[in-house]
């Protein structure tokens, strides 16, 4: 089972996610801090960060290259409601493997997920895949396996 640490500052879309994470099968510990998530990492690092951009603490992309450098192996993919032109520039200098644009669609993230942990398709040095899904955000899923 993959950990990923989830470092996002917006409560209710954090445990959202994480809730759909542990549901597909991943061993998931959240933040919302950049710090938090410094501590947690050099605790236990994880095989996966998925990281907001715009954090109360600091940049997201700056964050992924600090994770990376303690763990040189550990995918990363950004999350943010910026657009990726906006931002391209640090995240592809932070050498994050995957970007997607808020709101984005559970298949997509998925996808998204899968391509840059199948280590067979994974190539560091590719463009950084870019997903930005005009579709309604993640939904909000209840204990039962519903939709909120």
């Amino acid at each position: 089972m993959q950990r990923v640490l989830l470092v996002e500052d917006d409560a209710p879309f954090r445990r959202s996610l994480q809730s759909y994470l542990e549901r597909s099968g991943y061993d998931v510990v959240s933040c919302a801090t950049a710090r938090r998530a410094i501590e947690l990492h050099s605790r236990a690092p994880f095989d996966l960060a998925v990281i907001e951009y715009h954090l109360p603490d600091a940049n997201g992309a700056d964050l992924g290259r600090r994770l990376m450098l303690m763990r040189p192996d550990l995918r990363v993919v950004m999350i943010s409601f910026y657009d990726y032109d906006l931002i391209s520039r640090e995240v592809r200098k932070a050498g994050v493997q995957g970007f997607l644009k808020k709101p984005f669609d559970p298949a997509e993230f998925d996808a998204t997920l899968k391509m840059i942990t199948n280590a067979d398709s994974f190539h560091a040095h590719n463009a950084v895949p870019v997903l930005t899904v005009a579709t309604d955000p993640l939904p909000v899923l209840s204990p039962s396996g519903g939709t909120l």
